[in-house]
C-alpha cells in the first residue's frame, strides 16, 4: 500500500543475476541464427486457439482459416483440440450430437442455420424490469506503480462513468462525470455517481466489473459504504442473460457488448469512435488528460472522445434492453 508521501523505497528490488546470464550466453548466436530464419520464412500456419481471441495479430492468422474456426466455441479449450486433431477446423463441419456443452450447441446450431437464437424468455424478464431504469459502465485506470495514496499495484481505480436513465417516457436521459484532474478520483466518482443513480430502480450493467470496482470503493469511502452497498444491490448483469438465450453467427462466439451490438444494432458502431475504441485506449487517453505536459487542444478532443465512448458502452445496453423487449 502506497503511503502518498513520495517514498518508493523497496518497490524495486535489485538481484544480481549475471552468473544465470553468463550460463545463457553460449546459446545467443544460435537463438539469432534461428530467429533470422524464422523472419526470412513465410507466416507460418497455426492452429487458433481460445486464447487468439485476445491477439491483436490474429488477423495474421485468421487470414488463412475459415471464416467459422472451431477456435470461436467459448472455453472450449480441450474441445477445440480434440476436433482440430480429427481434422475439423470449421465450425459447420461438427457433426450433429458431437457436441456436448449447451453453449457450443448454440454456436453451432446458430452457425449452420445463418439464423440467430432468441430465446423468449429474454423479452418476459426485461419486460419485468421496473422503471426507472438505469444503464451503467465505468472506466478504471490500473498503474503499475502507484500514484495515490492508500493504492496498490495494478488496483482498479475508477475515474469515469456514464449512466443512461430511461424513465418509459420515450426520452432518454444521460448523466456523466470524468475526473481530469490528476487527483485521487474515487470519492468525487462515488458521491457523483450515488446521486446520479437516486435510490430506486433496476442499474444495468455487462458482467460483474462495476460490481468489483463498487466494492474496492467502500476501501475508500468507508462513510458511504450504506448508498454504496444499496447500488450493488440494485444491478442486474445482462451478461448471463444474453449468454444464455441470445446468439447470432456474426458474434463468432462473444457475447462482449462489442461483439452483439453490430447484431441488433448496426447504427451504433464502435469503429466510428475517433482515438478512443476500448478499455485500454481509454486508459492511454487518462494518462494523457491528466498529463500537464498534455497540448491543451489534444487535451480536450481527447477528454471529448473518452466520454463519447462511455457513452456509448451504456447506450449500447439501453439498445440491448430495447431490442429484446
Amino acid at each position: 500500500m502506497y503511503a502518498g508521501d513520495g517514498n518508493y523505497d523497496g518497490l524495486l528490488v535489485e538481484e544480481d543475476v549475471t552468473e544465470a546470464v553468463n550460463k545463457l550466453l553460449p546459446d545467443v548466436p544460435a537463438w539469432l541464427a534461428n530467429h533470422r530464419d524464422i523472419l526470412k520464412s513465410p507466416i507460418p500456419h497455426t492452429r487458433m486457439r481460445t486464447h487468439c481471441k485476445e491477439c491483436d495479430f490474429k488477423e495474421n492468422c485468421e487470414s488463412e482459416q475459415t471464416e467459422f474456426p472451431v477456435s470461436i466455441l467459448p472455453n472450449g479449450r480441450k474441445v477445440i483440440t480434440e476436433l482440430q486433431d480429427a481434422g475439423i477446423e470449421d465450425v459447420r463441419n461438427i457433426p450433429a450430437g458431437l457436441l456436448t456443452n449447451d453453449r457450443h450447441i448454440k454456436v453451432w446450431q446458430s452457425t449452420c442455420t445463418n439464423l440467430p437464437i432468441i430465446s423468449p424468455i429474454l423479452k418476459t424478464e426485461f419486460e419485468k424490469l421496473q422503471y426507472p431504469q438505469f444503464y451503467l459502465d465505468f472506466e478504471t485506470i490500473n498503474f503499475a506503480i502507484p500514484r495515490w495514496a492508500r493504492t496498490r499495484p495494478h488496483q482498479q481505480l475508477p475515474f469515469q462513468w456514464s449512466c443512461h436513465i430511461d424513465r418509459q417516457s420515450g426520452m432518454l436521459e444521460h448523466r456523466e462525470f470524468l475526473d481530469t484532474s490528476g487527483n485521487a478520483p474515487m470519492r468525487t466518482f462515488a458521491e457523483s455517481l450515488i446521486d446520479a443513480v437516486e435510490n430506486d430502480g433496476p442499474i444495468m450493467v455487462y458482467g460483474i466489473f462495476e460490481s468489483t470496482v463498487l466494492k474496492s470503493l467502500i476501501e475508500f469511502c468507508p462513510d458511504l459504504d450504506v448508498p454504496i452497498n444499496n447500488i450493488i444491490d440494485r444491478l442486474v448483469n445482462l451478461l448471463p442473460w444474453l449468454q444464455n438465450h441470445y446468439y447470432h453467427p456474426a458474434m463468432k462466439g462473444s457475447w462482449s457488448i462489442k461483439a452483439v451490438l453490430p447484431t441488433i444494432a448496426q447504427h451504433l458502431d464502435y469503429s466510428h469512435l475517433e482515438d478512443v475504441k476500448n478499455g485500454t485506449l481509454a486508459q492511454l487517453a487518462y494518462l494523457d488528460i491528466i498529463n500537464p505536459g498534455t497540448d491543451q487542444t489534444i487535451r480536450e478532443q481527447k477528454i471529448s472522445n473518452l466520454l463519447k465512448y462511455c457513452e456509448l458502452d451504456t447506450k449500447a445496453m439501453v439498445e440491448v434492453v430495447q431490442f429484446f423487449k
